[in-house]
C-alpha cells in the first residue's frame, strides 16, 4: 500500500517528466516478477497458489544448474539493475522513462518465459535444459 501511495504522490524537483510514478513499479519490480511468475506457473499446473514451494526464481536457477550463491547473486543483480534504472527514469524526459520501462518489461517477460519452462512441479512435461559443466 506505501509503495503505491509513493507512486501517486512522489515528486522530484528536479525531474523533467511527469513519468515518476514508474520508479516505485520499477523498485518493486523483481518481486513483482517473482509473485507472477510463481503465481502463473501453480495456476496453470494446477497447483495452489497460497502453499509454499520450491518454485521461485531463485530455486528455478538452482534447478538448472546454477549453484545457490549465484542465483541468489542474480536476484541482487537484477535488484540493482532496476533500481539504477529507476534512478535514470526519474530523471530523464518521458519518452526515454517509458522506453527504458517497456524494456525492463520486456526482459522480465522473455526470462520469465524460459524460467516458466523450469520442470518444478509433477505435472511439468518440459524438458529440463542444465547448465553443463565444460571439461569432463
Amino acid at each position: 500500500f506505501m509503495i503505491s501511495y509513493l507512486g501517486l504522490k512522489i515528486q522530484f524537483l528536479d525531474s523533467p517528466s511527469n513519468n515518476t510514478f514508474l520508479v516505485p513499479i520499477l523498485i518493486v519490480s523483481v518481486v513483482i516478477f517473482d509473485t507472477t511468475l510463481v503465481v502463473a506457473t501453480r495456476l496453470f499446473h494446477g497447483v495452489s497458489p497460497m502453499q509454499g514451494g520450491k518454485d521461485h526464481t531463485s530455486h528455478r536457477l538452482v534447478k538448472v544448474g546454477l549453484p545457490v550463491p549465484v542465483s541468489v547473486g542474480l536476484m541482487y543483480v537484477a535488484a540493482v539493475a532496476v533500481g539504477v534504472i529507476a534512478f535514470v527514469v526519474a530523471r530523464v524526459d518521458d519518452t526515454s522513462g517509458w522506453i527504458l520501462a517497456v524494456f525492463v518489461g520486456v526482459v522480465m517477460l522473455a526470462f520469465g518465459s524460459l524460467l516458466a519452462l523450469v520442470p518444478v512441479y509433477e505435472t511439468s512435461r518440459h524438458r529440463l535444459y542444465r547448465i553443463a559443466k565444460s571439461g569432463n
